[in-house]
């Protein structure tokens, strides 16, 4: 296979050059940047750990309220309980 390279239709003014030269130095730079990521090993584990971290607290933060409202109606029923009994006792032995 034989490559040619073509030529422009029109010749390319000085600012498109510069355009197209500064557009890619960007892609090249945000490139390095998400191979610089990939290679950041340390990096990548602090971040999984810290999500990780973050989930673990919202599961704990969710099961404590569930726990906290059933302690809290059982709290409340062993009081129903309570009150009940000793209305029993007064009217008893009233």
């Amino acid at each position: 296979m034989t490559s040619q390279a073509s030529e422009p239709s029109s010749p390319r003014s000085t600012d498109e050059i510069q355009q197209d030269l500064e557009r890619t130095r960007e892609e090249l730079g945000e490139t390095v940047e998400a191979l610089a990521a990939k290679l950041d090993v340390k990096g990548r584990s602090a971040n999984w750990a810290r999500r990780r971290s973050t989930d673990v607290r919202a599961s704990a933060e969710v099961l404590i309220d569930q726990r906290g409202r059933e302690l809290a109606v059982a709290g409340g029923a062993a009081a129903l309980l309570l009150v009940a009994a000793v209305a029993w006792q007064v009217r008893r032995h009233g």
